[in-house]
C-alpha cells in the first residue's frame, strides 16, 4: 500500500473539514465515556456513532462532500438492523482483542489486525452477515498485516507529540489520524473486491 498517497489524500480532504471532524469525534468519545456507569450503554452506542463517523468520512474522500454531523449520528439509527449489526461486530471485536491481550498481547494484536477492517465492510454491506464481515476482513487482509502494522507504527511521532505537548496536538492529529485509516480500507478495498455486491449506504433527508 502507498502510505504517503493514503496521508496525503487524507491531508487534502481535511482542509475545511477538520474542526467539523473533530466536534465529532469529541461527541463520539463523549457518548461512550458519559454512558459508561450506564452498563456500557454509552460505549455500544458510540460503536454505531463511529460507523456514521467513518461514512461522513468516506464520503469526503470520495465524492468531496463536507463532514455532515447529520450524517454521521442519524444514519444507522434510521435502519436499526443495520445498526445492530454494526454494533455486534463492533463490540465483538473489541472483545476478541481484549481477550488476545491477555494471552500474551501477541494474539490480540494478530487479531486486532486481522479484523480490523470488520466494522467498515458491515457498515458498507448492511445484507451481510456479521460472520461474513469478519471473514470477509480475514480474506482483505491476508498479506496486509505487516503493512496495516507498519502503517500505523508512522504515527508514533504523532503521539510522542501530543504527549509532549500534554494533548493540545490531539486536537490537529486526531481528526487526520481518523481519515488516515479510513482512507486505507478504501485503498484497501480497491486491491481486494468482496465478494458481495457492495450496497453503500447513502443518507438521505
Amino acid at each position: 500500500m502507498d502510505h504517503y498517497k493514503i496521508k496525503e489524500q487524507a491531508r487534502v480532504a481535511l482542509v475545511g473539514n477538520r474542526l467539523m471532524l473533530f466536534i465529532l469525534l469529541i461527541i463520539v468519545f463523549a457518548v461512550a465515556s458519559i454512558g459508561s456507569t450506564a452498563i456500557g450503554i454509552g460505549y455500544l452506542v458510540s460503536i454505531i456513532l463511529g460507523a456514521g463517523v467513518y461514512l461522513t468520512v468516506r464520503q469526503m474522500l470520495l465524492d468531496k462532500k463536507q463532514i455532515s454531523i447529520e450524517v454521521a449520528i442519524v444514519t444507522y439509527f434510521k435502519d436499526l438492523d443495520h445498526g445492530l449489526k454494526i454494533l455486534v461486530v463492533g463490540f465483538l471485536y473489541d472483545l476478541l482483542v481484549a481477550v488476545g491481550i491477555c494471552l500474551f498481547i501477541i494474539p490480540g494484536v494478530y487479531w486486532g489486525l486481522k479484523y480490523s477492517q470488520a466494522v467498515y465492510i458491515m457498515a458498507d454491506h448492511k445484507d451481510m452477515t456479521i460472520t461474513d464481515a469478519f471473514k470477509e476482513s480475514g480474506r482483505m487482509m491476508e498479506g496486509y498485516k505487516s503493512d496495516l502494522l507498519y502503517f500505523y507504527l508512522g504515527f508514533i511521532g504523532h503521539f510522542l507529540l501530543g504527549i509532549i505537548t500534554l494533548g493540545t496536538y490531539f486536537l490537529y492529529f486526531m481528526p487526520y489520524l481518523k481519515t488516515c485509516t479510513v482512507n486505507y480500507y478504501l485503498h484497501l478495498s480497491k486491491a481486494y473486491s468482496v465478494p458481495k455486491e457492495p450496497e453503500f449506504v447513502e443518507a438521505q433527508f
